[in-house]
């Protein structure tokens, strides 16, 4: 079963409107109704980033990352 099958995104960074599984998983990661996601990618455009700038919330997830304090996250 494909990744967006089971109501995640298959790339992580990008909403696609057009996929009604990505806009669910999506919407339930930054609390919104369906809507509310739509009208913030029309503001902000597909990256997901910049959508949780619009809705004034961190990136779903970014604090579980694994980052440690001063390390280098240019890869």
């Amino acid at each position: 079963m494909s990744e967006a099958r089971r109501g995640k995104p298959a790339d992580r960074d990008h909403i696609d409107l057009g996929d009604p599984y990505c806009v669910q998983h999506w919407a339930r990661s930054f609390g919104i109704t369906e809507l509310d996601l739509a009208i913030a990618v029309h503001r902000a455009g597909p990256l997901a980033r910049d959508v949780a700038l619009v809705l004034c919330q961190p990136m779903p997830g970014a604090l579980d990352r694994p980052y440690a304090a001063g390390a280098d996250r240019t890869g």
